[in-house]
């Protein structure tokens, strides 16, 4: 399942997809209708659009969290030090304003609400600055400074880009509902309408189109596929197996004891292919996924 999608959204695009699939082992049948195909090329590309804004979804956030962490565990370790010395030289030279406003760790500084951080480090190196000459003695040179105020910089740049890809997903979202919206439309007042000319020469082509259409409900079906993926020489349960349905470009990876499991799926027959580092990859043809059962595949892998 796309975690980019909700389960309805989900179920839907399974749908679509084993419809697809259908219609395109079946291209010589709607070869005679270019009204028919011009529909089927626009809902295929729907499709495949749904698929690139769900893709962009999943990697607008995770990696900025991580640049952002680094970038304030960075700043925070240089402002610390700058802090430090200056709080010296206040010491020092008995100004106890100072000293006391200088009085800032890193483990402060990390606690730092976000949105203060940058303002909090950024006064300690305006501080520095403005003493710059007398701390000389102190440690404090101009171009920790300028070291300084880089990292206050590249901080305050990556603190604003979580908000800017929350945006980003709240933008993707409306696209995947009007993706969505639009194939439905295609294929109910376009495909649904068209595919009727076929069905004279062709009735089961007809009725298996019909038979996909229906959306299976992720909360009521038990429609899954599971199975234990093992080391065939050793009969050994393999970890972290990448196996996948081909026709939905779903994948999941075992887990410790090999198992692995795909659930509110569309029934159907499908490829299902086994990878893993260290085996020969499996491929299993027309595996035959049953409404409203858990169906059970299980794998044994090579060793190369």
């Amino acid at each position: 399942m796309n975690k980019e999608m909700n389960a309805k959204q989900n179920a839907k695009l399974n749908m679509y997809r084993t419809n697809e699939k259908h219609i395109d082992d079946n291209a010589s049948i709607i070869a005679a209708s270019p009204a028919f195909q011009t529909a089927f090329n626009k809902f295929k590309t729907n499709i495949a659009a749904i698929q690139t804004v769900a893709q962009q979804k999943s990697a607008s956030l995770t990696g900025i969290a991580a640049d952002k962490t680094n970038a304030k565990q960075a700043l925070c370790k240089l402002a610390a030090n700058i802090a430090g010395f200056i709080y010296a030289y206040a010491a020092a030279n008995a100004d106890e304003t100072l000293k006391q406003e200088m009085n800032l760790s890193f483990t402060t500084l990390m606690r730092t609400r976000d949105a203060a951080l940058a303002p909090r480090c950024q006064n300690i190196h305006d501080k520095a600055a403005a003493n710059l000459e007398a701390l000389a003695d102190f440690g404090i040179n101009a171009a920790q400074l300028k070291n300084l105020q880089t990292a206050i910089d590249d901080y305050s740049a990556k603190n604003m880009n979580p908000r800017a890809a929350l945006s980003g997903r709240k933008t993707a979202n409306t696209n995947l509902a009007a993706l969505f919206r639009e194939n439905d439309s295609v294929l109910k007042d376009q495909m649904d309408k068209l595919i009727e000319q076929f069905r004279e020469a062709h009735p089961d082509f007809v009725q298996t189109y019909f038979s996909t259409r229906e959306i299976i409900d992720p909360y009521t079906t038990t429609t899954q596929l599971k199975g234990t993926v093992t080391d065939k020489s050793a009969a050994t349960p393999i970890k972290d197996v990448v196996v996948t349905i081909v026709e939905l470009s779903k994948s999941t990876k075992t887990d410790a004891q090999g198992k692995y499991s795909f659930k509110s799926i569309a029934n159907g027959k499908y490829t299902i292919t086994a990878t893993a580092e260290g085996f020969v990859n499996f491929q299993a043809d027309e595996v035959e996924v049953k409404l409203g059962t858990i169906n059970n595949l299980d794998i044994e892998l090579a060793a190369q």
